[in-house]
């Protein structure tokens, strides 16, 4: 019996559907008006780099952990797309490469766990 092919849109479908919401939810928040929120210095980056920690996650799960590495550079690429509309906008919304670099670190830090943790 051979193994059917998988597609270049493979995964449970769920994880796709759970991908394609947050990183619209993501979008959504970070091209919104800008909204005071204080708090602790560096309390932005370190949400930024959980936010595509998770991004990256779910892309794997729905890429399969073959595809650990394009998942991530595919995280990493809304990140940059966002950074690229922020800098677009004209209400409050500034483009920062401490939020890039936060965006890539919680890439590779996803891409590491996914690394360590996928079933072989």
């Amino acid at each position: 019996m051979t193994r059917p092919q998988r597609n270049l849109i493979s995964g449970p479908v769920s994880a796709r559907l759970m991908l394609a919401a947050y990183t619209a939810l993501i979008a959504y928040l970070a091209l919104r008006p800008s909204v005071a929120t204080g708090g602790l210095p560096g309390l932005d980056k370190v949400l930024h780099a959980g936010a595509f920690a998770v991004m990256a996650l779910l892309a794997v799960w729905a890429l399969g952990a073959a595809r650990i590495a394009a998942a991530c550079a595919g995280a990493f690429m809304v990140g940059l797309l966002i950074e690229a509309g922020q800098h677009a906008l004209p209400y409050g919304r500034d483009a920062s490469l401490g939020d890039i670099a936060a965006n890539g670190l919680g890439c590779a830090a996803a891409a590491f766990a996914a690394k360590v943790w996928a079933p072989r």
